[in-house]
């Protein structure tokens, strides 16, 4: 099995600043930030095809999916909470390519990855199928151009058709940036694939050295759905 696979660097840190404010209160969203958190929520939905299929570059590739758009988020509430902007460099903001080699073991509950190499690194983990409930542990470390990292998804996290529940974290250490993102999803209903009640809540915090004024910054949005499709109230903070 031989797949490309791109994993999202560093895009929630693109406005990274100095926080003000610790409270989290209520803004009014932009259109996009409601697509992106609506994103969020059917890019986790879409695991369940994960309980037909579970191949292993199917499954890494929809934890990108998911991560893009949570990234998002915690990327426009980075930029309010900031008192002064400044950019990640652009080295680190590109979006590396692994490819993934044949060694993923796959069967109807469990892909297995032992050490698969790609071109420039290798993967660690598993991922699970229990019913409703797809679990994960997921390390992927890669060295390339002169910078080297580990990524790693982790957690559990319950899909049907009207149902959404659980958690999901994300953590990377590249060259000099720390990241970890939290995804928490709270009893989110479903109709039609568009959620219409329950919450997600994204929590991240980051870490950049070496790179001019860029330091330490933090970021939480949280989403309340519905009643109807489209309808979202959000609030950001940290």
């Amino acid at each position: 099995m031989k797949s490309m696979i791109a994993i999202p660097v560093v895009a929630a840190l693109l406005a990274l600043a100095a926080c003000s404010g610790d409270g989290v209160k209520e803004f009014t969203p932009s259109a996009e930030e409601k697509v992106q958190a609506t994103s969020v929520v059917q890019d986790t939905q879409a695991l369940q095809a994960l309980k037909m299929d579970l191949s292993g570059d199917n499954a890494l590739g929809k934890f990108s999916e998911i991560q893009s758009g949570a990234s998002y988020l915690t990327s426009q509430q980075m930029s309010r909470n900031s008192s002064s902007g400044s950019g990640l460099p652009s080295l680190l903001a590109a979006e590396p390519v692994f490819r993934m080699g044949d060694c993923a073991v796959v069967t109807s509950t469990k892909v297995t990855y032992n050490n698969c190499d790609f071109s420039s690194g290798n993967i660690n983990g598993y991922i699970t199928v229990s019913g409703d409930v797809i679990e994960m542990d997921v390390s992927i470390t890669f060295s390339s151009s002169g910078y080297s990292g580990v990524y790693r998804y982790r957690g559990a996290i319950t899909v049907t058709d009207t149902r959404v529940d659980g958690a999901l974290r994300i953590e990377y250490d590249i060259s000099s940036v720390s990241y970890d993102m939290d995804i928490r999803y709270s009893g989110i209903q479903l109709a039609d694939g568009c959620p219409i009640g329950g919450m997600l809540r994204v929590e991240v915090d980051t870490s950049v050295s070496g790179y001019g004024n860029i330091g330490s910054g933090s970021a939480v949005v949280e989403v309340a759905f519905g009643p109807a499709c489209g309808e979202m109230t959000m609030k950001g903070g940290k």
